[in-house]
């Protein structure tokens, strides 16, 4: 292979190569203009990995296939898994990856995240068996979510034995090529037009002797292009290079590519040309089967025509069929009529889907198909759609749903295909999706067809918590109930009382609906658990008399949601705030546990994430605070990878609290800061306000803490779920307004004994006696939250009442309260709360003391979760693949931990107490 000109582009191939046989991931990012030589840059690459003894994997992108969801991925992978270790490569997470890589892989709901998840550990696994190199040509050209792919493999390839080499032009305007070429360990290699001295080189492997002139001329109308250069060189290959020469030279630039490729093609027999049509309609490495029934040929004819054109320097040697350059297939592609491309590709989709092809391979084709209402490419393009979106490709599912509804599909398939388009659009911009579901509705040819659609967006609506528009959906079907069958309509009157309840002018009207509807709900389903917690919050409002059932039935609810096929997040959701506004501890957990195996089997990020938000709620009320700030980490990073700010607000909520308990509230208020999540959910509201208390901006955190009450009590003020008033009345006694102080812990108290919860009339009693500065009613506080689970509100009245008595100068008394509440703080991991007790401990005149720590107390976080899955007997891989880190990042942990634990092995972690 001829590389001219060409040193520092090897040097860094050379980087790569060394790097990667040394155990650490690189990636090259090639660019440059078409026909610069990235092509033969990355052949380099190749062939000097193996000769390293790296593996290599390489496949190149195709414009025809650019809404092939995961095409280039596939390309990619193929060929390893065409072995007989496929299966042995596909376990653990990157299994997710199998409906993407597979045709007719068992398949569970999920979204991108858990694909790319997937082919993150497929690359892993691949890497376990020696270092390897993914080659990736004309990434310009590539699918989105395969670029999705490579930008997330990218982000973590630095501890992985891995060489990722990107080709792409440079005017490829692409965000995820970008992130891919922004990596810190990506470098760029630019190839650069020849000079004079290379440019003449080239031209003299064409030609003996050429002059001078001939040489200077080639390499101006060429602009030292290498594959236009050979191009011009291959045109003039009959014009003798002197000074006669330069003339031609002039004539034949202006269109090198096709004066070099279409003369070529003239001059082969008929079949030829045919066979070239075909292979630049079915787009890189296509089959000779295929070719040959596209032209209309026998497979010896075929073969022939291929292996000429191949002579001919068209195609490249060798099976499958491409092109020797993109180029060449742009200019066959270009020079082809409209009725001839429609032709080819409506023959190319009917064959591929002849052979059971993956439907995507066959609607790459018909997106570039002439619109005439045909229902066969309606039906064969939404058969795609949902191939992609099996695959977590909903960009790729809009993009055949749309071509489908604009063939048009026949009156009856209308409303249907629009539903399908809709609910795909939901995933990426609820308005469109709401927009397209309401033109459903309007051609919906009966009550069935609406109510379906009105399902499809109500959900999405109140995932969303967009509960007015749920209901403006569903208001367009409550006229023609009758007219549906029993099982829809069941499921339409369950889904309407869902959404309505929330109305409080609607609350008593939905309530009776759900009782009489609650004899279904035992046979399961999303409608049985939407009538389970309608049920569940009525109970919860009626207080203590009904606490047991709000409780049974959020249990049953919960139970129900994780049953259920499709991920139903917002359902098990919604029974945990039953359950945790009662301090039903137990019962939450085992709900909570149940949804994390649930999430884990079907390899659901997002359901994951979401359990493990609440899980970080749940720790954070039992005073478990390192444990919750894992939770919210872990919770947090899944969120940002998978589900954007709107989910972010829950993960940042508790991230945020748990900061503000450990006296971090720099780093608290740069996370909300760069979050950028919109702050209008009433948990993040009161975490800002915790925080701009921490930070002594009370002003500020007053009004954060009333708007989260505002909020709260629009949908449900219960003083378990959202207990702003004892902060709020702590805020305003700090600002001196001891009334209105008075008045929201007279409130807080009232409420919490209204409806029972211990921990909330803990929490409230703890605020009064604050803003009386009274220490029997601390006193009392302290004695309430004894008996509930919440630790951390234990030790800080305790705190508080040892201050009390300090300032009513009882100092033994309140040196025996601070002491214990530092230390229950200590255990909690509430640091700030340590260091307000030793404060009041030494102006008690007590020696200053610092609780212990050492062994699990000198663990961050993310360490003491590392450390207890290490001691649960997971490896470093597993630990890995549970946390959603890289098995680099599991090793740093457990190297700190060791040393912190005064350890060296892993075997001595089971004898620590």
């Amino acid at each position: 292979m001829l590389l001219l000109e060409r040193d520092a582009e090897l040097g860094r191939v050379d980087a790569l190569v060394d790097s990667v046989a040394g155990g650490a991931g690189r990636v090259l990012f090639v660019e440059g203009p078409a026909g610069i030589g990235k092509t033969r840059l990355l052949d380099a690459t190749r062939e000097r990995a193996r000769a390293a003894g790296l593996s290599t994997l390489t496949a190149r992108a195709g414009e025809v296939e650019r809404e092939y969801a995961f095409g280039l991925v596939r390309a990619l992978y193929e060929p390893a898994l065409a072995t007989a270790c496929a299966a042995e490569l596909l376990t653990g997470p990157a299994r997710l990856a199998a409906p993407v890589l597979v045709l007719g892989a068992a398949d569970s709901p999920a979204g991108i995240a858990e694909r790319l998840h997937g082919l993150y550990w497929l690359t892993a696994n691949l890497a376990d068996r020696g270092p390897i190199v993914l080659l990736v040509d004309d990434a310009h050209w590539a699918d989105e979510p395969s670029l999705r792919a490579l930008a997330y493999l990218a982000h973590r390839i630095a501890d992985l034995p891995v060489g990722l080499v990107v080709a792409a032009r440079d005017d490829a305007a692409s965000d995820l090529l970008a992130a891919v070429r922004a990596e810190p360990v990506a470098t760029v290699a630019r190839p650069g037009p020849l000079s004079r001295a290379g440019s003449d080189a080239l031209v003299r492997t064409r030609f003996a002797a050429p002059a001078p002139q001939f040489c200077a001329a080639c390499h101006e109308a060429c602009g030292g292009n290498p594959m236009l250069l050979l191009a011009l060189v291959d045109a003039l290959a009959e014009t003798p290079p002197d000074d006669d020469g330069v003339a031609a030279v002039h004539e034949r630039a202006p269109a090198i590519v096709a004066t070099s490729v279409l003369p070529r093609l003239r001059r082969l027999p008929p079949p030829a040309a045919a066979v070239a049509r075909a292979v630049a309609m079915l787009g890189p490495d296509a089959e000779l089967r295929h070719v040959a029934a596209l032209a209309g040929l026998d497979h010896d004819r075929a073969a022939g025509a291929a292996d000429a054109l191949a002579a001919a320097g068209l195609l490249a040697q060798g099976r499958p069929l491409t092109f020797a350059h993109p180029l060449v297939g742009q200019v066959v592609a270009d020079h082809m009529t409209p009725g001839e491309r429609h032709d080819g590709h409506l023959g190319a989709a009917r064959r591929l889907h002849a052979e059971e092809a993956d439907p995507e391979r066959v609607a790459a084709h018909l997106l570039d198909v002439e619109r005439l209402g045909d229902r066969w490419v309606v039906a064969a393009l939404r058969e795609a759609a949902r191939s992609a979106l099996r695959k977590g490709a909903p960009t790729t599912a809009v993009a055949y749903l749309r071509r489908a509804v604009a063939e048009p599909p026949d009156p009856g398939a209308r409303a249907d295909t629009r539903i399908e388009l809709g609910a795909a659009q939901l995933e990426i911009a609820a308005s469109d999706g709401f927009a397209t579901l309401s033109e459903a509705l309007a051609l919906a040819p009966g009550a069935a067809a609406r109510a379906r659609a009105a399902l499809v967006a109500s959900r999405a609506a109140r995932s969303a918590s967009d509960f007015r528009t749920a209901g403006r959906f569903l208001a367009e079907v409550q006229d023609r109930l009758d007219e549906l069958e029993d099982a829809l309509r069941y499921r339409v009157e369950a889904e309407a009382v869902f959404v309505h309840w929330t109305d409080p002018a609607r609350r008593a009207e939905m309530t009776a609906r759900a009782r009489a509807l609650e004899h279904r709900a035992a046979a399961g389903g999303a409608a049985g658990a939407n009538v389970l917690l309608v049920l569940a919050f009525d109970a919860l409002l009626g207080g203590a008399v009904t606490a047991d059932r709000a409780a049974d039935l959020a249990v049953r609810a919960a139970g129900v949601a994780n049953d259920l096929d499709e991920p139903a997040l917002g359902l098990v959701a919604a029974a945990l705030n039953v359950l945790l506004a009662l301090d039903r501890v137990e019962p939450a957990r085992a709900a909570l546990d149940r949804a994390i195996v649930v999430a884990r089997h079907r390899g659901s990020l997002l359901q994951l994430g979401e359990a493990t938000t609440f899980r970080a709620m749940l720790n954070h009320r039992l005073g478990m605070v390192p444990d919750a700030e894992a939770d919210a980490r872990l919770a947090d990073r899944i969120a940002e990878e998978t589900a954007g700010p709107s989910a972010r607000r829950w993960t940042v909520a508790w991230l945020v609290r748990c900061l503000v308990e450990r006296g971090e509230l720099a780093e608290a208020d740069d996370i909300l800061q760069r979050s950028g999540v919109p702050v209008n959910l009433s948990v993040l509201l009161e975490a800002r306000g915790h925080l701009r208390a921490a930070q002594g901006r009370a002003d500020e955190a007053l009004a954060d803490l009333l708007a989260a009450g505002a909020r709260a009590g629009r949908q449900l003020d219960h003083p378990g779920l959202v207990p702003w008033r004892p902060a709020a009345a702590t805020v305003l006694r700090r600002l001196g307004r001891l009334g209105e102080a008075r008045d929201a812990a007279d409130e807080a108290v009232l409420l919490a004994r209204r409806f029972a919860a211990p921990r909330a009339l803990g929490m409230a009693l703890h605020a009064r006696g604050l803003v009386d500065d009274a220490p029997e009613t601390l006193r009392e506080a302290v004695d309430v939250l004894a008996t509930t689970p919440a630790r951390l509100e234990h030790a800080r009245a305790t705190v508080d009442l040892g201050a009390a008595l300090r300032r009513a100068n009882c100092r033994t008394d309140a040196r025996k309260h601070l002491e214990h509440g530092m230390h229950e703080a200590h255990s909690c991991g509430a640091d700030a709360l340590v260091a307000r007790a030793r404060e009041e401990l030494t102006a008690c005149g007590a020696r200053r003391r610092r609780p212990a720590a050492t062994g699990w107390d000198a663990l961050t976080p993310s360490e003491r979760r590392v450390v207890q899955l290490a001691r649960d007997g997971l490896s470093n891989r597993e630990i890995a693949q549970t946390l959603f880190v890289t098995t680099k990042t599991v090793e740093t942990h457990l190297g700190a931990a060791y040393r912190k634990l005064g350890i060296s092995r892993r075997t001595e972690l089971a004898a620590l107490p």
